[in-house]
């Protein structure tokens, strides 16, 4: 499969013809494929869609190495029937619509990042979305609330992710879902280096 470019704006796996029964390489090959760019998580999992090749769409993720191991783009696989997961009382359950491609997914992919995650893992730093369900200790935020976060638990290319509630922040009415999930690395490490630095 070709390359695609998703620093152009939004990606859709639909529209690059990505096929639902193959891994998908190439998407993430490479640091120049993906920098800051956005994955269309409504048009990759179908959330528009009841359906996809006549299976129900409402847990799907995006998962590194099924086989254990780390490596080049093959090693990702889109995973269907992912069981939606648990919250902690300090902790957030957000659906998913957009979220962020950034240089290090590629770096943890390859095994090349300094900390190596445990496997099967999903990958993903940034999203916005909307709140699903809410911990018991969580007071700033409730079901249904536009948000993205900057960190998850849970990795954010699926249809689901799991956030600690300090690592939420509203999204403003003005602010696309696309937007919301370039907000994490690419804007806050910016503003760091531009004020900090």
């Amino acid at each position: 499969m070709d390359k695609v470019d998703v620093n152009d704006g939004v990606f859709s796996a639909l529209e690059a013809g990505v096929p639902w029964t193959t891994p998908l390489s190439g998407c993430f090959d490479d640091v120049d494929t993906c920098v800051y760019g956005l994955w269309c998580l409504p048009c990759l999992f179908g959330q528009n869609a009841k359906q996809i090749d006549g299976t129900d769409c409402t847990t799907m993720c995006c998962l590194y190495s099924l086989l254990g191991c780390l490596g080049d783009a093959s090693v990702c696989k889109l995973v269907r029937d992912v069981p939606i997961p648990d919250i902690q009382p300090r902790e957030v359950l957000i659906r998913v619509h957009a979220a962020g491609i950034n240089p290090v997914d590629t770096y943890i992919r390859s095994g090349t990042y300094s900390r190596r995650p445990t496997l099967p893992y999903i990958p993903g730093l940034d999203s916005s979305g909307v709140i699903e369900r809410v911990g018991i200790d969580v007071t700033k935020f409730k079901a249904g609330d536009r948000v993205f976060t900057v960190n998850t638990v849970t990795g954010t290319y699926a249809e689901y992710c799991v956030a600690r509630a300090d690592f939420v922040f509203p999204l403003p009415p003005n602010v696309s879902y696309e937007q919301g999930s370039a907000l994490g690395v690419p804007y806050f490490t910016a503003y760091r280096a531009l004020i900090f630095k």
